[in-house]
């Protein structure tokens, strides 16, 4: 495992997961070596390729999920269509790892985008904070959406 390795809130340290980064680097490896493997299983006569779908049939819709926020940086979204409608997620806050870095989400009416909404933040008992980082949303075919 790299040196430059921190050990971070929520993180075990190096020390204590050896097995882990060998299996992670072999991991690593292995994907490298598939890669290369698939490379050279292409390599040969090319097939034509499909033409690509038209772009237009494509996108449903663009543009900005929000131009003003109250956060200085966002990082790391994800967008989940619902029963409801479409619900972006990001994390946001001043700077990436600071601690008031939290989950905001956003919801499109059918027409357009909602003001941001807070709804996770790293707020400990003791008072402390924790960034809350990299959220993930995922709606099952039966049941509540799920932020992770």
């Amino acid at each position: 495992m790299s040196d430059s390795y921190r050990a971070l809130p929520g993180r075990l340290a190096p020390a204590r997961v050896p097995a882990l980064a060998r299996c992670s680097e072999s991991l690593l490896a292995g994907i490298v070596v598939l890669a290369c493997a698939f490379e050279t299983r292409r390599a040969g006569p090319a097939e034509p390729a499909a033409p690509p779908p038209a772009v237009a049939s494509v996108i449903v819709s663009s543009g900005f999920v929000f131009e003003r926020a109250p956060f200085a940086s966002a990082h790391a979204s994800t967008i989940v269509e619902t029963r409801e409608g479409m619900l972006a997620a990001w994390f946001g806050g001043t700077a990436e790892g600071n601690p008031d870095v939290s989950i905001w989400t956003a919801r499109h009416d059918g027409t357009r985008w909602l003001p941001p909404v807070l709804v996770a933040e790293g707020r400990q008992p003791d008072g402390g904070r924790f960034p809350s980082w990299n959220p993930v949303l995922f709606q099952p075919s039966a049941g509540p959406l799920l932020l992770f």
